[in-house]
C-alpha cells in the first residue's frame, strides 16, 4: 500500500512592507515596526495608493516541484472585499501564482488557496503575498495578517 506524501506547514516568521505604491520596492531607510497590519491603521499623508506585502524568506530554498498548491492562512479585519495575490521568489525570476479575493463574509480568520505550475524543479527563494483592500481605501493598509502557508503535495 502507498503511503500519501504529507503537507508541510510553514508558520509566518516573515515581515510585512507597507510603503506608497509610487515606490517599486520598500525604500531605504524605512521604519520597522514589530507587528502586523492587522495592529493599526497606517495611510499615506498625500491620499495616493498604500501598499500591503507579506514576505516569507525560505533559507534555504525549498523545491516546489511537488507542490500542487499552497494554502494561505490569514486573519482579517477588512470589512469590506480585498485580494491576496502570491508570487514565488525564484533563483532569477518572480512566478505569480494569482489571485484571491478574501473578507466577502465577516471572519477573522480565511484559508486561500493558490495552484504551483508544474515544473521538474522550482527552486523557492521566499513567498510574497501582495494585498490590495477596497478601493475606496487605497490609501490605507490592508488590515490583515499571515498565520502559516501550507505546502499541498500534488494529487492531493
Amino acid at each position: 500500500m502507498a503511503v500519501a506524501p504529507l503537507s508541510l506547514t510553514i508558520p509566518f516568521t516573515g515581515e510585512y512592507y507597507l510603503f506608497p505604491s509610487l515606490y517599486e520596492v520598500l525604500p531605504e531607510g524605512f521604519v520597522i515596526y514589530r507587528g502586523t497590519p492587522l495592529d493599526g491603521i497606517y495611510a499615506t499623508l498625500s491620499g495616493g495608493p498604500l501598499e500591503t506585502q507579506a514576505y516569507q524568506k525560505l533559507d534555504p530554498p525549498l523545491d516546489f516541484a511537488n507542490c500542487g498548491k499552497v494554502r494561505l492562512t490569514i486573519s482579517s479585519g477588512e470589512s469590506s472585499p480585498a485580494s491576496a495575490t502570491m508570487q514565488l521568489v525564484l533563483p532569477a525570476a518572480v512566478a505569480e501564482l494569482g489571485t484571491q479575493i478574501f473578507a466577502l463574509e465577516p471572519s477573522s480568520e480565511e484559508t486561500l488557496e493558490f495552484a504551483t505550475p508544474a515544473a521538474r524543479v522550482l527552486t523557492v527563494r521566499g513567498i510574497r503575498i501582495v494585498f490590495q483592500c477596497d478601493p475606496q481605501h487605497r490609501d490605507r493598509n490592508t488590515k490583515v495578517a499571515v498565520k502559516e502557508f501550507t505546502l499541498v503535495p500534488r494529487g492531493s
